[in-house]
């Protein structure tokens, strides 16, 4: 701290420095309560801001030893810090004015690849159709509606999205994925409904087929000659796929369900839906909402709620002052530059989540099971796999825990089908499965292979007893 000492500071300088600091610790507190906000009211605890608490606490006692420093020693602290700070608020400016070039890896991909990729907002997309006459809404995924539970009179959430409308979901390929929803809501013709279900298929946006377009999803491509319905939506984890299972498979009794895991996220939404008693209501068999019959008042609920949420999205300016207040841009830019750093710290977070849920997972798919064979149907496993697999992984076997959890899996006797094996594994550029190589879901043409192994894995089975 020397070379602090021998910088000459003003003399007004000295004479404003303690009110500086009281500054810096007003603004600290202010930090942390809006953190207790958004950790106990917005989010319930359901997000880790164990960080932001250490961080807060080691900038508070930090000041509170610069008040207490001889007056030039903290003067020279106090400028230090504020032209730190305005320099972190000169890059926040930067960055946040060249967005696409710093977060929008897919504009460039696009580019690259001689792509048109839609950069229009959803809102923009829904104003756009509505222009042409056409009633849409966009993809509502029901994890909002389950962080209060507090839908349909105090005591319901619901799980599909709204009835027989154009349904704007996201873009992660170059054009969003758009499709008409079906009497309750999910992803299908609404005829897939009519008669006999063959096929059901269960699981999280990977199912729903939310980033691509009409008949591109894996269940379009699973159809034959039986009806085949996608039960799949956004955000689910295990409870509401059970919760899913319980409400729309099991009422018509389908002939065979297909339960897709996804191992990006299914245990870690296991551990926030645990927490809700009403979701674990769904661990008695005998519970059940009755959603079929709710579908009005689950359309008129969830309307209201996105006219709310398109009341924010138009308050979006207000959002983005507020991020530059807080140093979003700079802290997401720092978090992608680090992401590929904490790779080992995220497994180890994987397995103490694996730890924690899998007993309640085992017990979800053992009651799954169950159901579905009780009254007379065939229950098969699919395992999917995520992007970082194939970035920098080696031991395919021990990441995410996959040879276990597949291991207990046909310990119990349902049929395994694992498209790390089937798909992904042979491929020789396993990154292109994914839409410009980058993060996130399958492209259409990895989606009809799945679908392909899926359709191979159950012939087999069934050609096997």
């Amino acid at each position: 701290m020397n070379w602090i000492n021998q910088v000459n500071v003003p003399i007004h300088l000295v004479s404003k420095s303690k009110i500086a600091t009281w500054i810096y610790l007003a603004l600290t507190v202010f930090v942390f309560l809006f953190t207790c906000y958004k950790d106990w009211i917005v989010f319930q605890g359901q997000v880790d801001y164990s960080y932001f608490y250490a961080a807060l606490l080691a900038i508070f006692s930090f000041f509170i030893i610069v008040f207490n420093l001889n007056n030039s020693l903290r003067s020279n602290i106090v400028l230090l810090t504020t032209s730190l700070l305005f320099c972190f608020y000169i890059l926040e400016l930067v960055i946040y004015a060249n967005s696409a070039l710093f977060f929008n890896d897919r504009y460039r991909a696009a580019e690259s690849y001689n792509v048109e990729f839609d950069k229009r907002s959803v809102l923009e997309v829904i104003d756009d159709l509505k222009g042409k006459n056409i009633d849409s809404v966009p993809f509502y995924p029901a994890m909002r509606t389950i962080k209060g539970i507090d839908i349909i009179n105090g005591d319901n959430f619901t799980i599909g999205g709204v009835s027989n409308i154009t349904t704007v979901g996201s873009n992660e390929s170059g054009e969003y994925g758009i499709y008409t929803s079906d009497r309750y809501g999910f992803n299908n013709p609404d005829g897939q409904w009519e008669g006999e279900i063959g096929v059901a298929v269960i699981g999280d946006s990977f199912v729903h087929g939310a980033t691509v377009n009409v008949g591109e999803d894996i269940s379009s491509n699973i159809r034959g000659s039986d009806n085949v319905v996608n039960l799949g939506v956004g955000g689910h984890g295990p409870l509401l796929e059970l919760a899913t299972l319980v409400e729309y498979a099991k009422p018509y009794k389908v002939k065979k369900l297909i339960w897709v895991y996804y191992e990006g996220n299914d245990l870690s939404d296991l551990s926030i839906e645990r927490q809700k008693p009403l979701l674990m209501k769904y661990l008695d068999r005998s519970f059940s909402q009755d959603l079929l019959a709710k579908k009005n008042k689950i359309d008129d609920y969830l309307v209201k709620q996105i006219e709310v949420a398109g009341t924010r999205a138009e308050k979006f300016q207000e959002q983005q002052v507020r991020g530059i207040v807080f140093l979003w841009h700079v802290r997401f830019f720092l978090k992608k530059l680090l992401a590929n750093k904490f790779q080992n710290e995220r497994e180890n977070n994987f397995k103490t989540i694996y730890g924690q849920n899998i007993s309640l997972f085992l017990r979800i798919i053992l009651q799954a099971k169950k159901e579905v064979e009780l009254w007379g149907g065939e229950f098969y496993f699919v395992y999917l796999p995520e992007y970082s697999r194939y970035k920098n992984i080696s031991n395919h076997d021990a990441y995410k825990e996959k040879a276990k959890l597949i291991n207990l899996i046909k310990a119990v006797n349902i049929p395994v089908i694992d498209i790390h094996k089937e798909v992904f594994l042979n491929h020789p550029t396993p990154l292109l499965i994914f839409p410009f190589g980058l993060s996130g879901h399958y492209t259409e043409k990895g989606y009809k292979e799945v679908a392909k192994k899926i359709v191979t894995g159950v012939e087999n089975t069934m050609s096997s007893r």
